[in-house]
């Protein structure tokens, strides 16, 4: 008899969760984390506004592979012996990518620091246009904020920053 895969929907949150107990993991034979910071910023640009990124393959196993590689630069632990591990098949470089918005990790690729806190969404305009508003610095030219502040922190933190208007924008950017 042969196992068919299941489609499973889980929040980013769960995802992220499971990596940081050690059971997601990236096997050695995937290739490295390539995406530019610009192309992060544009799947952020796309989460927001609701569109579609694709799916992601795991293989979840008992099976103890030897070679792992962490989710970006993160130290993440071991799998709890005897629970299952979800070996990233598919989908890497955005895993990587949103992890690393969410932690805020600083990434050491080709020789450069790169800092995913940096990644901002520029809240003076409409994130229901076809304009991008998530870019890959803050300016001082449009009032913008951190997705890891937002993803991270309370609406709270931002009323004394911004309008109404603004700070309405961010409670639909939350993962939680």
């Amino acid at each position: 008899m042969l196992l068919q895969p299941e489609n499973q929907s889980k929040k980013y949150q769960t995802l992220f969760n499971e990596i940081d107990e050690g059971r997601v993991k990236i096997p050695q034979f995937q290739r490295s984390f390539v995406w530019e910071k610009e192309k992060t910023a544009k799947l952020i640009d796309s989460l927001i506004k609701g569109f579609p990124i694709g799916t992601f393959i795991f293989w979840r196993t008992k099976e103890e592979l030897r070679c792992v590689k962490n989710v970006g630069n993160a130290n993440l632990p071991e799998t709890p012996k005897g629970d299952m591990t979800s070996y990233v098949l598919d989908g890497q470089q955005r895993i990587t990518s949103l992890y690393a918005v969410k932690k805020g990790l600083v990434i050491s690729k080709d020789g450069k620091q790169i800092d995913y806190k940096d990644i901002c969404i520029d809240i003076s305009l409409d994130i229901d246009t076809d304009d991008e508003v998530v870019g890959i610095e803050p300016s001082s030219e449009y009032p913008s904020v951190s997705v890891y502040e937002v993803l991270n922190g309370s609406i709270i933190d931002f009323l004394d920053k911004f309008s109404k208007e603004e700070v309405k924008k961010l409670r639909f950017i939350r993962t939680d």
